[in-house]
Parts: C-alpha cells; structure tokens; sequence
C-alpha cells in the first residue's frame, strides 16, 4: 500500500544506505556488543570443557573440604553424559549467533538496534533464569560449593593471562569481518535495491494533504547535487505549489491537484483521465454541491 510504502522509505532515509550511515554504524556497534557477548559464553563453554576433560575417568568421587567440594573423578557414564550436553550447547550457540546476527542486520530502524541487542543477551540469559527458579535448593547448594577445577597443561601457554583476550580479539575480528562480507554488504545491497524500487522506481514528485484530507501531487525535477536549491525548500515548495493550485513545474509539467482518499486510488484516477481532466480543482465552497 502506500502507507508502507511511506513508512518504507522513511524507514530507509533514516537508516541510510552507506557503510557510514547512521544506521550501519549503529549496527556495527551493535554487532561488536553481541559477538562480544557470544564470545564470552563461547569462553565459558570452552573452560568448562577444559574442566571436564582435566577431571580423572573412573568411578565417580567427591570430597568434602573445609565446607568446599572437590570432583576427584567421574564415571565415564557421567563424562559422555556432560560431553553430550557440552555439544547440545554448542549447536544452540551457534544458531543464536547465526540468526541474533541476522535479526540486528536486518532491523529496520536505529533506534531499535541496541533495544534488539540487549533482547538477544536476555535470550541467552533465559536458561540461567530457568535454572534459578526451578532448580532444585540441593543441587544448586551442591553446585556452588564445588572447588573450581584446574585445567590441565594450559598454564604453559597462558603468557600470563593475555593468550585468552587476544584469541578473544582475534576472533571478534574475524567475525566482524566475516558478518561484514557475508551479511552486511548483501543486506546494503538489498536496501538500496528496495529504495530504488519504491513508488516503481518513481521519486521525483511532491505530496501534500489538505485539510480535507485530498492529496496533492506533482513531478518535480531529477534532484541534483550541484542544484542551487536548498536541501529541503524544493520538497516544500513544490508542495506549496500543489497546495495553492499554482501550475508551475521546473519541468514544464502541469502541476496536478488530483483528489482520492489514497495513492492506490489515484494511480488508478491518472491510469483513467487526461492531465487537464485530472488537474482540476474545485472551490472548497463547492465541495460538497456533488
């Protein structure tokens, strides 16, 4: 209709189609808020693998030290068990991070973006919740009372503690740059794609509403950069005309005041009657003699 189609191509304005436009630069920090945040869950997953596969195989046993728990092995049954979950896991990751990517790329409005971000953390904070509400008092005492478990051979290669944050930058680089060729640029593309074929690829004329709420509308000249017009006075004089019933048109085109309740009808009006038959105006006093 040509309400969304209105709200498409404000929509569109506002976001702007170039990587340095409001609306991609919001959504690069968008991006780098969210794969910052899928990078720490990934960090967690991976610890608690490392754990895991720190931990002795055998028959399941814990010792109780000082009010602290320490896992001196687990059953192999209990490990496949876990590695199962750990594996779960990660495929939900990866489709959270997939499709929450997409859902930031694609969402239509600036101010939405950061709103759409913080939902997505909330997403991944939904099992946490879960297990806070519903787990039972005595595993999640037994839970927080578990002596955290060393992982084994990495120590060596920690370099004091910065081998982790510059995998972790390395990676969100790579993902940005990933994000930015497969996701980004395409969905540029497809925006501009959209701006050029609203109104049937038509944009160059002015609409106005009077107080009776009949539209007016007029071609206007091709917009020009090295025009001598002010960004914003041509729209609004161009509709000033329209509204006043002035026939003036930097083309040469007969401004036309066409009376319909909307544009779907009035493509119709111009599809059926002759520029001097659809550019007649009646009197405001004479509106309702019909």
């Amino acid at each position: 209709t040509s309400y969304s189609q209105e709200a498409s191509a404000k929509a569109l304005f506002e976001y702007g189609l170039a990587l340095d436009s409001p609306g991609f630069i919001m959504c690069g920090l968008s991006l780098v808020a969210w794969f910052s945040t899928m990078l720490a869950e990934i960090g967690k997953l991976l610890s608690f693998t490392g754990a895991l596969l720190s931990v002795p195989k055998g028959k399941t046993r814990f010792r109780e030290n000082n009010g602290t728990v320490i896992c001196l092995s687990l059953s192999y049954w209990r490990f496949a068990v876990v590695l199962a979950t750990i594996l779960l896991r990660s495929i939900v990751l990866a489709l959270v991070l997939y499709y929450g990517t997409l859902y930031l790329v694609y969402t239509e409005e600036v101010q939405e973006l950061l709103l759409n971000a913080v939902a997505l953390k909330f997403v991944l904070d939904v099992a946490a919740l879960f297990y806070e509400a519903f787990a039972p008092l005595r595993a999640r005492s037994f839970t927080s009372r578990l002596s955290p478990i060393p992982i084994r051979g990495i120590a060596e290669y920690n370099c004091g503690g910065l081998l982790g944050p510059v995998i972790m930058l390395f990676a969100l680089g790579l993902m940005l740059l990933i994000c930015s060729h497969n996701i980004v640029v395409p969905a540029l593309d497809e925006r501009k794609a959209t701006w050029d074929h609203l109104c049937g690829g038509e944009r160059n004329f002015a609409v106005a509403t009077d107080g009776l709420g009949r539209i007016h509308w007029s071609y206007t000249s091709n917009f020009s950069d090295s025009s001598t017009l002010v960004d914003g006075t041509y729209m609004t004089e161009a509709v000033e005309w329209l509204s006043k019933g002035i026939t003036k048109d930097v083309n040469s085109t007969a401004a036309m005041a066409i009376y319909e309740p909307s544009l779907d009808t009035l493509l119709h009006t111009i599809n059926d009657q002759t520029v001097i038959q659809a550019g007649s105006v009646r009197p405001c006093m004479n509106i309702d003699a019909d």
